[in-house]
């Protein structure tokens, strides 16, 4: 019977995609007197490593299992795996010094298909933890634009992470202290109630974030427009203190 490799196999975390690009692209736009020509195959190293982590946590689950993989999954896995390979080998043909770091995301990839199989990806630190190093890629997008990692772009890492963290922190209190699944599943009608105080300590905790992100401006001699992307972020915190939101979709 013919494989099937018509659907693509896609990552079901759809917010993952923004954390996970989002750094090396911020990194990349803020470096200073650079060539895109490394960007790219950097970009396409994460980009195709993203896509084969859904496969890759499935066939490695089914191993342990000794459970068959469809041939489609494996077809995919490989393809996406053969891609992120390439473009890394050549962005390391381009940057030697890029290896060490591309081994270190190889690292980070075996870690996250170990986590969806041992369990604990959905642990606190385990996303604190891995927010924090995936905010290290403003650091390599800005390397491999200009050659050099200046002050200055430090600022900017501490920064993704900071949006990141922050974005992540307010979502987790939602669903874990307001019991938001169980509102959603209107078996506890009255829990709706638990989730006003907790949006209302979220936009203290938006409101510190954007006084912190405005100080690492000023520290690392940075545009205050850099700032500008969390002022969103605490209106659509007060958005949902005024009105609840209805799926756990629209929370994210």
């Amino acid at each position: 019977m013919a494989l099937e490799i018509s659907k693509p196999v896609m990552p079901k975390e759809h917010g993952l995609w923004a954390w996970v690009l989002l750094p090396i692209c911020v990194g990349a736009w803020s470096a200073k007197q650079g060539d895109m020509r490394a960007f790219w195959p950097l970009l396409a190293t994460v980009f195709f490593g993203f896509l084969a982590l859904t496969p890759a946590r499935i066939i490695y689950k089914a191993a342990k299992k000794g459970q068959q993989v469809e041939g489609n999954i494996a077809v995919w896995g490989w393809l996406y795996s053969l891609s992120a390979v390439a473009s890394g080998a050549y962005l390391a043909l381009m940057h030697m010094r890029m290896a060490l770091p591309l081994a270190l995301m190889g690292i980070g990839f075996y870690a996250g298909v170990r986590a969806s199989y041992s369990g604990f990806q959905r642990s606190a630190w385990f996303e604190f933890g891995g927010m924090s190093m995936l905010s290290l890629g403003s650091l390599l997008g800005a390397y491999t634009v200009s050659g050099n990692v200046r002050p200055a772009d430090v600022g900017v890492c501490v920064l993704t992470l900071l949006f990141m963290l922050d974005r992540s922190l307010e979502s987790r209190r939602v669903v874990r202290l307001g019991g938001f699944l169980p509102v959603l599943a209107r078996q506890e009608p009255l829990l709706m109630g638990r989730l006003k105080p907790v949006f209302l300590a979220n936009l203290l905790i938006s409101f510190t974030t954007i006084l912190f992100a405005m100080a690492i401006t000023e520290k690392f001699h940075l545009p205050l427009l850099l700032s500008f992307p969390f002022v969103p972020g605490f209106f659509l915190t007060l958005y949902f203190y005024m009105r609840t939101p209805s799926s756990l979709r629209a929370l994210g």
